[in-house]
């Protein structure tokens, strides 16, 4: 039932008891409900009037003459005014002044009306309780509405695809993007009628994490990753959030590439050696295929960013694929479609953090690719690639090669021009003393502290666990 037709109930309680009429207001002066007996005019209530007194002043009040109170002298319609009389008390929750329930007292009724004022006045105050309850369950109940709204909305803009369900794969909500990724003309109900293989991660009961999926259903297929979230509910019971991410829509995510740079030589040199830094210069100049090897790729990765932040194409477009991260069975048409990285990044640079995770398939066509573009380039056709390929690596390639699971062609290519086993804060002392006390200076002047005595021997301490 909706709170005005159940305030407007209380009011004709009220009023029946007590054969006058009714008013009850919020505290914003909104009308919640009405027992209008002998008036009619009682429709809008403005700030300055004696209901808006109840609320402003928290306190019981009541009016035996109108003639005594001057705001009422101060109403324009105070001529035609048939009121004479007004009986009003706060409607709380806790200490807070909620609304107003209001009797308004005629002539007639006056004179006998105040002689019980008291008595008027605990049976109003045990009325406004009962009416503030159900204020407060209606706001709350608004508020939660409001915020599922809210929520719905969010959910709803959200790209990738989620899915509610319960322990049965009984589906509780979707949200738009679900819809349109797997076009479905038909709703399904349960989980199992888009995938069994979804079925069997429910009945595992885990949460998921990005797993590789494939979905077929009719003539259309899903090619993504699914992740589940369990929500524990009541009891030991479990729901899941279910969320799928299209490959089209990983190959557009920073988890598969990262854009641009601001590595700098200067900053790097805090982490490899001086002669690693001249001889990746010297590589920023020839704007060729590069590889570059050590133990740790996310180093590798800040030297191939050094290095094209140091070449001719600092300013052009520049992505870090991961091919860890992308999806194997469609590697080929995220490299090599008419829309692909290869087509994006025409006159930029790519930087390939861990080609060996590429399909040899992949592998083979992106050689094909590099001979005839280093093909253009001797014959004079083109002046440099078409893109500055710097591939990054902690595994042995040649080692791969010789068993056969990384293409010879591509390595042929790729090593003509390498920077390998380089000294860096893992197997030089001197470059990781150049490390230790930048770092202790950097915090030392962030937290306002001097360096201690005992510096030199953590500094050998440090040395000797990487060692």
């Amino acid at each position: 039932m909706a709170v005005k037709s159940y305030l407007n109930q209380f009011a004709n309680i009220v009023s029946d008891v007590l054969n006058i009429d009714v008013i009850i207001v919020d505290s914003n002066l909104n009308l919640l409900g009405q027992k209008l007996v002998f008036y009619d005019m009682y429709q809008k209530i403005d700030y300055g009037s004696l209901i808006y007194t109840v609320i402003e002043s928290g306190e019981q009040f009541y009016v035996k003459n109108r003639e005594s109170v001057p705001k009422c002298k101060e109403c324009k319609g105070y001529a035609q005014c048939k009121i004479d009389g007004f009986v009003g008390v706060p409607i709380r929750d806790k200490t807070e002044v909620i609304g107003a329930l209001a009797l308004i007292v005629s002539k007639k009724r006056g004179k006998n009306f105040f002689e019980k004022i008291d008595s008027t006045f605990l049976f109003m105050d045990n009325m406004a309780e009962l009416i503030g309850k159900r204020i407060i369950e209606h706001q709350s109940k608004k508020k939660i509405r409001e915020r599922l709204t809210r929520a719905e909305s969010i959910i709803a803009a959200i790209p990738e695809a989620l899915l509610y369900c319960d322990r049965f794969g009984n589906i509780i909500y979707h949200n738009a993007s679900f819809q349109s990724i797997f076009q479905l003309k038909n709703p399904i109900n349960n989980i199992r009628d888009l995938s069994e293989e979804l079925e069997k991660y429910l009945q595992k009961g885990k949460g998921i994490e990005e797993a590789k999926i494939t979905i077929e259903k009719g003539t259309y297929s899903f090619y993504g990753t699914i992740s589940l979230i369990p929500v524990s509910v009541e009891d030991d019971k479990k729901e899941f959030l279910c969320k799928f991410k299209s490959y089209s829509q990983i190959q557009k995510e920073s988890n598969v590439y990262s854009t641009s740079t601001m590595v700098t030589f200067s900053w790097l040199s805090k982490y490899v050696g001086k002669e690693t830094i001249e001889e990746c210069k010297n590589m920023a100049l020839k704007n060729e295929c590069l590889l570059i090897k050590s133990e740790d790729n996310a180093l590798n990765e800040l030297i191939g960013k050094a290095i094209i932040n140091y070449s001719e194409r600092r300013l052009k477009q520049l992505k870090v694929i991961y091919m860890q991260n992308v999806y194997r069975e469609l590697m080929n048409t995220f490299m090599f479609d008419d829309r692909g990285m290869l087509w994006q990044m025409q006159g930029g640079s790519l930087i390939i953090v861990q080609p060996e995770k590429m399909l040899l398939i992949a592998q083979e066509k992106l050689a094909r690719y590099l001979e005839k573009e280093l093909e253009k380039v001797k014959k004079r056709e083109q002046e440099q690639l078409s893109i500055q390929f710097v591939f990054c690596t902690s595994e042995n390639l040649e080692d791969l090669v010789r068993e056969k699971l990384f293409s010879y062609r591509l390595y042929s290519i790729i090593v003509q021009n390498k920077i390998v086993d380089f000294q860096t804060v893992y197997n030089n002392k001197a470059v990781f003393e150049r490390f230790f006390h930048s770092a202790v200076l950097y915090y030392s002047k962030m937290y306002g502290k001097k360096e201690s005595s005992g510096i030199d021997e953590l500094y050998q301490k440090l040395w000797k666990l990487i060692g």
